[in-house]
C-alpha cells in the first residue's frame, strides 16, 4: 500500500528485517526519510549493509514496544519469525514516542507484538495521524484487537487486505 506514501514523508519501518521495505521506499521516494527498526543482532547487520547506499534510511538496532528498557527476543532458527517473548536474548526496547519522529506512514510486522508497538506510539499517532499498515495474522484475535487498540488512541478506519498475507491499512478519520 505504498501508493499512500509521498516523497518527503517520514516512514517508520517497524520489524524492518533485512530492509526490503525500507530500501524499496528509499529508491522510490528519495525525498522520504525512513527509520528502520530491527532488534535481531545478526539481521540488523544485514539491514545495515542493505541500507548503506541510501542516505535517507536511518537504522536502529532495537525493538519497539510499550516501554523503554530491555526485552527478551526469541530467535527462531532458520526463519524470520523472531519474537518478543520470555526465554530469549536481551535486546533494547524503546517506545516509538521516545524518538519524537514526525511519522507520516508506519509499517509494522512484529510477529504478534503490533498492539504493544501501538501503545508505545500513542503520542506519535495522536500528534501526526500517520497511515498505519500492520500485519493482522500473528494472533487469533488480531483482527479484533489491533483496530481496537489503534482506535483507543485516535479515530481510524482500518481495512483488512488479503494478499500474500492479511494486513490492515488504517487511515486516520477527520
Amino acid at each position: 500500500h505504498t501508493d499512500l506514501i509521498k516523497d518527503g514523508d517520514t516512514v517508520i519501518d517497524v520489524g524492518a528485517n533485512i530492509g526490503v521495505f525500507s530500501t524499496w521506499i528509499a529508491k522510490r521516494f528519495p525525498g522520504a526519510k525512513i527509520y528502520a527498526f530491527e532488534p535481531t543482532p545478526t539481521t540488523f547487520e544485514e539491514l545495515m549493509r542493505n541500507v548503506a547506499p541510501y542516505p535517507n534510511v536511518t537504522p536502529f538496532n532495537c525493538a519497539l514496544g510499550e516501554y523503554d528498557g530491555t526485552a527478551s527476543l526469541v530467535i527462531a532458527e532458520g526463519c524470520a519469525v523472531n519474537r518478543i517473548e520470555e526465554g530469549g536474548i536481551p535486546v533494547s526496547m524503546r517506545k516509538l514516542d521516545t524518538f519524537r519522529l514526525p511519522a507520516s506512514f508506519i509499517k509494522m510486522d512484529t510477529e504478534g507484538y503490533e498492539a504493544n508497538v501501538l501503545r508505545g506510539a500513542a503520542e506519535t499517532i495522536k500528534a501526526n495521524k500517520p497511515i498505519v499498515s500492520m500485519s493482522a495474522y500473528h494472533k487469533p484475535d488480531d483482527k479484533r484487537t489491533l483496530p481496537a487498540v489503534l482506535n483507543s488512541i485516535a479515530p481510524y478506519k482500518c481495512d483488512l487486505y488479503h494478499e500474500c498475507e492479511e494486513d490492515f491499512v488504517c487511515t486516520p478519520l477527520p
